[in-house]
């Protein structure tokens, strides 16, 4: 009784992300989250920091949440950690678009495309859905998902770059690594938010901890 009374009278507030965009068969409510939530972690840290009330750090994350949206892609599905068996059959010639965190389906399965080629059907769907125009300023995530090479993420990266300078919108900032991943899946998780001045002051405040560093 005195735990539960604890957590009814404890003054929280309640921020949800469910960025990704490819799949949501039952609405708003069912929306799944991505690694988008990782950048939000550190800005409404660095809020606090900065000595903000709850509500005002409640409201740049829910302002973070709704500024942003992600897409994956799996090219090979996430294997079991005690069988090793894989959680699906992609082959070697297919890759699925709205590939889930643990290699739930997306309904976006199509033949293997290149880096380019992927990004750009990516990248256009997250800039229809944010949405992105000429003279704005974005923050770029590329997640890679457990199998995927620093080599093939900073490939990615640039052509993400390419395409969004390409539309007159402006990268400041980035996040590219294994980051939120999955046990041998091969593919990543493209994470694009529209930022302002706000954000980015926030995002350039110092962080050290094990799970995060960042001059």
């Amino acid at each position: 009784r005195q735990r539960q009374m604890c957590i009814r009278d404890s003054n929280v507030r309640q921020v949800v992300t469910g960025e990704e965009i490819q799949y949501d068969p039952s609405g708003e409510d069912n929306k799944r989250g991505l690694a988008g939530a990782v950048a939000l972690y550190h800005i409404a840290a660095a809020a606090a920091r900065e000595g903000k009330s709850l509500d005002e750090v409640a409201e740049i994350a829910q302002r973070y949440a709704d500024s942003m949206a992600t897409i994956a892609v799996a090219a090979r599905c996430a294997t079991h950690p005690a069988t090793g068996a894989e959680f699906g059959d992609l082959g070697d010639v297919d890759m699925e678009i709205g590939m889930g965190q643990h290699g739930e389906g997306g309904g976006g399965r199509q033949p293997m495309k290149t880096a380019k080629e992927t990004i750009e059907i990516m990248a256009n769907a997250l800039v229809k859905d944010i949405p992105l125009q000429a003279g704005d300023r974005a923050f770029v995530m590329i997640n890679g998902s457990g199998a995927t090479t620093l080599m093939e993420m900073f490939i990615l990266y640039k052509d993400c770059v390419h395409y969004l300078e390409g539309l007159g919108i402006e990268v400041v900032a980035n996040m590219v690594g294994e980051i939120l991943t999955v046990q041998e899946q091969a593919g990543f998780q493209l994470n694009i938010a529209k930022w302002d001045e706000e954000f980015l002051r926030l995002w350039n405040t110092p962080a050290h901890t094990p799970a995060f560093f960042k001059e």
